[in-house]
């Protein structure tokens, strides 16, 4: 009976089981929202697919961190985790009215009546209002609320992907600041951008400022080793060995790497009936291992071009400038940690040879627009007129995410929030430029950004 790969799945981890490490992450975590005035705030934050989700997943999990930490739930209060995902937010019609987020608080309500009617079936919770009217919304969360007040509930909300949410409008903040003043309350949202680059007010919003930020570093040596050698083993497996060392080298505590290494091994010592090289495995994980390197470098805040270009810098091993907002940026956003002796330098040999490839042109694609012509390689088609002119402001600031209004004013002379025509010219360039649009590797969108072209 052959056994099946453990190191597949690559969506966040649900299984407390499969969580590794975190311990002191989860434990600040816990520390904050259980405080014995009231309940903490707090923005976890990190680069790509660094376990943000899964931490949370674990957090609220009845087998994860209350097995884990027992001392942090023997309250007089209960503590209800409510997990709201906004990766996939309903469109926002209307971007200057604070009606925009009443579908973030209709959610917030549907997740409490699913949570929170499970664990406390003595409370009739009534439905969400089927309506758009934000004060209707709101009222009716703060009446549900009223009632966890008198069973002395803490009600914990994750607010997972909270880039998606867009620009958080005041009035909006107010409302949720409103309800940690009235009600045992608290926020725990995951980005990577900080939350106050994603407020109004930005630093001088009082929401923004009930907010401890958590930033997510690599995992551990040890809780690494663990990721990459605890799920061989318990198939059977027994995986310490040179190999494992050497793709811990090459992984630098990055959990999606690790996974990706345990992936391309188990796959390749299971088709050769042998132990497979080094090169092997990095050759296999490669294509993976590019697309999250991308989305690392892709994803600086704003397309920094400075933090950009000091991350080349740090892969020629050139020294940095003395600047500390600089460092700050490449540590929370570019993969960059800090030493025994506090330099700089890439988290993975992987990231520093892929950032060698990509500077010097030899990673990409060669890819040139020559009036509405565009060649791709050895491919050559015509465009539109839309289509050139998108082609054009994209190869322009190529490897940096360029904002949808700014495509939008740039293609059409005016930006429609509404609009649907860039996603649609969008897909017809892709047609066009790429082997599989459903698997972009030129035109790739930033989600909740815009696109970029790599």
């Amino acid at each position: 009976m052959p056994q099946n790969n453990p190191y597949l799945n690559r969506l966040p981890v649900t299984a407390p089981s499969q969580f590794y490490g975190r311990r002191a992450d989860v434990e600040r975590l816990l520390q904050n929202i259980t405080a014995v005035e009231a309940p903490q705030s707090v923005s976890v934050t990190g680069i790509r697919r660094i376990g943000k989700s899964s931490l949370l997943n674990f957090l609220r999990h009845s087998e994860g961190a209350r097995e884990a930490f027992p001392e942090y739930f023997s309250t007089a209060y209960q503590l209800l985790f409510v997990p709201i995902d906004l990766s996939f937010p309903k469109p926002m019609r209307h971007p200057d009215d604070v009606s925009q987020h009443s579908p973030v608080v209709e959610m917030m309500h549907r997740m409490l009546r699913r949570y929170g009617g499970k664990a406390f079936p003595q409370i009739e919770i009534a439905r969400p209002p089927k309506t758009d009217d934000f004060a209707v919304q709101a009222e009716a969360l703060q009446t549900l609320f009223d009632q966890f007040e008198d069973e002395d509930i803490r009600t914990v909300f994750l607010l997972d992907g909270f880039d998606a949410a867009g620009k958080i409008d005041k009035r909006f903040e107010d409302f949720l600041l409103l309800l940690t003043r009235h009600y045992q309350i608290a926020y725990i949202v995951s980005s990577m951008k900080p939350l106050h680059e994603m407020l109004e007010q930005g630093v001088d919003s009082l929401f923004g400022q009930i907010f401890t930020t958590q930033p997510l570093d690599m995992l551990s040596e040890a809780d690494a080793r663990d990721l990459l050698i605890e799920p061989a083993k318990d198939k059977g497996e027994s995986w310490e060995d040179t190999l494992s060392e050497q793709l811990l080298a090459q992984c630098g505590g990055h959990p999606d790497l690790l996974k990706l290494a345990g992936n391309h091994r188990w796959h390749l010592q299971r088709s050769h009936n042998a132990v497979p090289s080094l090169d092997a495995v990095l050759e296999a994980m490669r294509a993976d291992a590019d697309a999250l390197f991308k989305s690392i470098f892709h994803h600086l805040v704003d397309g920094d071009s400075a933090a950009k270009s000091a991350l080349i810098a740090l892969a020629h091993d050139r020294a940095l400038p003395r600047n500390g907002a600089l460092v700050r940026t490449l540590k929370d956003y570019g993969g960059v940690i800090a030493d025994a002796s506090g330099d700089l330098r890439l988290f993975s040999p992987l990231y520093k040879e892929w950032l060698q490839l990509y500077h010097s042109g030899k990673s990409g694609t060669d890819i040139r627009l020559e009036g509405r012509w565009i060649t791709v390689g050895s491919k050559r088609e015509q465009l539109t007129e839309t289509e050139m002119r998108l082609a054009q402001k994209l190869l322009t600031n190529r490897g940096q995410t360029v904002k949808r209004d700014v495509l939008q004013e740039y293609v059409w002379g005016k930006v429609d929030p509404d609009s649907k025509a860039l996603d649609t010219t969008v897909q017809r360039l892709r047609a066009k430029i790429e082997e599989d649009r459903a698997h972009p590797q030129h035109l790739v969108t930033i989600r909740g950004e815009g696109y970029a072209m790599v």
